[in-house]
């Protein structure tokens, strides 16, 4: 996605061309164009804008290649709390290329009269299938997500990303002010419902997923008060051997979405086919969106259901110190536990179906441990399954390495990978704490 100046200046946002992220499971609906990636380094550009370490709005094989080709043009990151995207972004692309970290708040101009500031979320929110909570300016609580907010024109265009949520709208709408169109996503990126067996409705929970998102979208432009609405980066298909779960996943195709929402609201909701244009000074637009037809699904499902995974490629290798390896990498949630506000008694079951973890986390830390095997202390259990070799790659790293790796669990986790099963209660803070297995 472009967004342009009267004069032609531009912003490439979040550009995703390489099919295959989240370790391999997402590819790009509809497919991309013949030509797309040639023409995307080809043409004008100002910078680009990278919200957040999400393979489907950060690909380094792209950003590799792009800044090769065009050195001279910037890179723009919300100033994050941790280094994670800038040290990625810094080990890909080449010494010409300028790595912009805009601290929230601050706004920079990108081309004459043209401007750009970023507003840094926090962590994901996994209870709302992929979308993030408030925005800080704390720098401590800053981590994954941002909105990026255009200003040229008399215009102002805010690009949520993934990160819609209830409490950061209204927050950034006091220091944005009016915004002319706002741009988000309107379904679920998680695993939910199509990785939990035992919801027995999955129709009709993913059906509760894209409301919940929806309502959320026109929540924030009603905060924003804009005319338009673009709902846009919620389509995706999963592939390899993961392909029969796309009709349970919690979206919806951008041509209903937009229905859905015009029942919403009385603001304009407005999509365009890819490469399409929007001019927003005069609302003249490129076609509607509208989905291909079902026959070009199904062939498009059935040749990327054939694809493996980055873990399924490796050859297998002898793993000799599993319990050590599992326990090794479970420590270090327990570790973040003893900062965190955990609401209650709750064990996490972890493994491959034959070799297990266990994290207990206890809000007293008194029960808190890990322990090799099934053996949770609390009834609130979730147990999550995996094949072996991926339970292996995210246990094991070498104990001085301090980089990026897409071998990570949130990487996994999003990509639908996993198989969950919960027993009692769940816990937002202590699923959070997750993301730090194995780091």
């Amino acid at each position: 996605m472009r967004v342009s100046n009267s004069s032609g200046a531009n912003i490439l946002c979040d550009p995703w061309v390489n099919g295959g992220a989240f370790l391999g499971s997402w590819f790009h609906w509809p497919p991309l164009p013949t030509g797309f990636e040639k023409e995307l380094i080809e043409a004008p550009c100002d910078g680009v804008y990278i919200s957040h370490l999400h393979p489907d709005h950060y690909d380094p094989k792209f950003i590799a290649k792009f800044s090769r080709a065009r050195p001279d043009v910037p890179i723009y990151i919300a100033e994050f709390g941790h280094p994670w995207l800038r040290r990625s972004i810094s080990a890909v692309v080449g010494k010409a290329t300028k790595v912009i970290e805009i601290p929230t708040l601050q706004e920079v101009e990108v081309a004459p009269g043209f401007t750009l500031s970023i507003f840094a979320a926090d962590t994901c929110n996994p209870a709302v299938c992929g979308v993030n909570v408030p925005c800080q300016t704390d720098p401590d609580l800053r981590a994954i997500d941002s909105i990026g907010v255009f200003r040229a024109d008399g215009q102002t265009v805010v690009n949520a990303n993934d990160a819609m949520g209830v409490q950061l709208i209204p927050r950034i709408a006091a220091n944005v002010g009016h915004a002319d169109l706002l741009m988000g996503h309107y379904g679920g990126a998680s695993p939910f419902p199509q990785c939990f067996p035992d919801v027995n409705d999955k129709k009709a929970a993913a059906e509760r997923v894209v409301d919940v998102a929806c309502k959320m979208l026109i929540s924030a432009a009603d905060a924003l008060d804009v005319k338009y609405v673009m709902p846009f980066a919620g389509q995706y298909v999963l592939g390899g051997r993961l392909a029969d779960l796309n009709s349970e996943r919690a979206t919806i195709p951008l041509d209903q979405a937009v229905v859905k929402l015009r029942k919403l609201t009385s603001k304009e909701v407005v999509s365009v086919m890819p490469a399409g244009e929007f001019d927003l000074s005069s609302g003249l637009k490129s076609p509607d969106y509208c989905e291909p037809p079902l026959e070009v699904s199904m062939s498009y499902i059935e040749k990327i259901s054939k694809t493996s995974f980055s873990y399924e490629k490796a050859a297998a290798k002898p793993w000799h110190n599993i319990p050590f390896d599992l326990i090794n990498a479970a420590q270090t949630v327990v570790e973040r536990s003893h900062r965190a506000r955990i609401a209650f008694e709750n064990s996490f079951v972890i493994g491959d179906g034959t070799h297990w973890v266990t994290i207990n986390l206890d809000p007293n830390r008194v029960g808190t441990s890990v322990e090799f095997g099934s053996k949770p202390k609390f009834s609130n259990v979730t147990t999550i399954t995996m094949p072996h070799e991926l339970l292996r790659r995210l246990s094991t790293r070498k104990s001085d390495y301090k980089g990026f790796t897409p071998m990570h669990w949130n990487q996994a986790d999003v990509g639908s990978h996993f198989i969950w099963h919960r027993t009692g209660e769940f816990d937002l803070v202590s699923h959070g704490l997750l993301n730090f297995y194995g780091v």
